[in-house]
């Protein structure tokens, strides 16, 4: 496109465009020879000059046409002086662009990026630091409140827990995604939310055994995560969340290492939190012994890459024991500990195992009472209360029986607990477990 200036850069000014030069020199005395040397030399220098700035127009592609932006670039480049109002500061009027729109708009040829490393710090011990080359909503134990996106682009929900925070969270960008990738999620997430129990089975399957889905892994942990923390009260559906969490973990050909920070705060939600029903009948008990399972599991295949995983998810069910939690609470932080094996029974439970069951015996003895003299409108609040601490109560056997099954010694390992006192709760109740050494004593006390 530019052939014109390309043929006339390859002659020199024909002599009415040098006419004018030499006549501007206002030097009649000099001879001719010497004239027509400044024009030759005034030609060469413009000839230079015009083919440089095309060259520079071609290959910048930035216009279809030569400004005097190119021919001050070419000036720069001969050393010469630039021209007054010329170059990029007597450009016209710019156009503001916004990159944050052009970055989500569907740009089909984008200009190439010149390819560049960095080191920097992923996760320190499984937490990811605060530097800009880290996403902002990926950084656990910082307090601030997380913003969700699924795959709709539902605004009014992902922007109401944000609406006071000064942060820029990178959306994730789902027209990156193919057509098939797109109709697989939408597919799956539809049986989790409204299928049929033979629906949600099949589902399961596909995400715990499909490969070549790894581009889904950041949509499916960011569901998850949103529709267990805003439904807590809708107890199978949440344990549905659950299994699809299962699923994940157990695919072989899926890596979930980069967003298990995003994962483990909602699967332990499900095993320590306050309430995850809408009333008193629906089984959350189990749901809380099988999200402990499911974060056992997680601990185990990724502990090898965060080594602090196990201990860190220990502590939190260590802190759900605190005298001030309520029963159910408790008893997920029991549940939660004892899915760790008969070491963790060991190290966390037994030394305050005599203290709350007296504690919970004292709080039976006193609820009965109340049961037995109150009215009826109290009583079914304080028959569920009751439940709860018998619930407590059997997950605390549960505990030391799994203790006593592997083998465990209650008095050869640990010297500063009180046997007596031990002994005096827990000696008959334990007797079931006891199979492989008593097997009569077993078998009788069924009978």
């Amino acid at each position: 496109k530019h052939s014109a200036y390309s043929t006339m850069t390859q002659q020199p000014l024909p002599p009415q465009k040098q006419q004018p030069n030499t006549t501007t020199t206002n030097t009649p005395q000099l001879a001719r020879i010497i004239k027509q040397n400044i024009a030759s030399l005034t030609c060469q220098h413009l000839t230079k000059i015009l083919a440089d700035a095309l060259r520079i127009a071609r290959q910048s592609k930035r216009s279809d046409k030569l400004t005097d932006v190119h021919l001050a670039i070419a000036l720069r480049s001969n050393n010469a002086s630039l021209p007054l109002g010329s170059g990029s500061s007597a450009s016209t009027s710019s156009i503001n662009v916004d990159l944050n729109a052009l970055v989500r708009s569907d740009v089909l040829n984008r200009q190439p990026v010149e390819p560049g490393l960095c080191v920097h710090w992923l996760a320190i011990e499984g937490v990811q630091p605060l530097i800009p080359m880290n996403s902002v909503g990926g950084v656990m134990n910082t307090g601030l409140k997380r913003k969700f996106y699924t795959l709709n682009n539902d605004n009014d929900a992902t922007n109401q827990n944000v609406d006071n925070l000064n942060l820029s969270v990178r959306q994730l960008l789902p027209h990156l995604l193919s057509e098939e990738l797109q109709l697989y999620f939408q597919k799956i997430t539809l049986a989790i939310e409204s299928g049929t129990i033979e629906e949600q089975v099949a589902a399961l399957g596909s995400v715990r055994c499909d490969s070549g889905v790894q581009e889904l892994v950041p949509f499916f942990i960011k569901f998850v995560s949103q529709q267990i923390l805003r439904s807590l009260d809708r107890t199978e559906y949440v344990r549905t969340l659950v299994r699809l969490t299962d699923a994940l973990i157990s695919n072989v050909n899926l890596h979930l290492e980069l967003h298990l920070h995003h994962l483990f705060p909602a699967i332990i939600t499900c095993v320590i939190a306050r309430r995850l029903s809408a009333t008193p009948a629906d089984d959350h008990w189990s749901l809380r012994m099988e999200a402990a399972l499911v974060l056992v599991k997680a601990c185990d295949k990724y502990s090898e890459q965060y080594t602090t995983l196990k201990s860190r998810v220990i502590k939190s069910h260590v802190e759900a024991l605190a005298p001030g939690r309520p029963p159910a609470s408790q008893f997920g932080g029991i549940v939660g500990i004892t899915a760790f094996g008969p070491k963790a029974v060991e190290a966390f439970l037994l030394n305050v195992a005599v203290s709350y069951w007296d504690k919970w015996s004292a709080d039976e003895a006193k609820l009965i009472k109340i049961v037995n003299g109150a009215a009826t409108t109290r009583t079914s609040s304080v028959g569920e209360l009751l439940y709860e601490i018998r619930q407590c109560q059997t997950a605390l056997l549960n505990a030391l029986g799994v203790y006593v099954a592997q083998g465990g010694s209650l008095y050869e390992q640990i010297n500063d607990m009180d046997t007596e006192a031990f002994t005096d709760r827990f000696s008959e109740k334990l007797i079931p477990f006891q199979y492989d050494e008593m097997e009569y004593s077993f078998g009788s006390c069924f009978l």
